[in-house]
């Protein structure tokens, strides 16, 4: 969700970059904002990457992704990594 966030806000900033210089600017900022929300989270970039990889393969676990999402990340079926400690 933060990920999306970031994404979103990042277009707008390019959008509204004065130039090139501050669009790569706003393009890296962003980059790294997004690799620290997914590192807070407990994820590695490439875990990430894999669980929207599924997501956007499966229908079934697309609706199961957008419920919990759409739920703030609770009661909707999926664990979190903590609860499996």
């Amino acid at each position: 969700m933060k990920v999306a966030k970031i994404a979103e806000n990042e277009k707008s900033d390019i959008n509204n970059a004065a130039d090139e210089a501050a669009k790569t600017q706003a393009a890296q900022k962003a980059e790294s904002d997004k690799l620290a929300a997914v590192k807070a989270e407990g994820l590695q970039p490439q875990q990430y990457n894999q669980v929207l990889q599924l997501v956007q393969n499966d229908n079934s676990l697309q609706q199961k992704f957008l419920s919990f999402v759409r739920n703030g990340g609770s009661n909707s079926g999926f664990n979190s990594p903590s609860d499996n400690m």
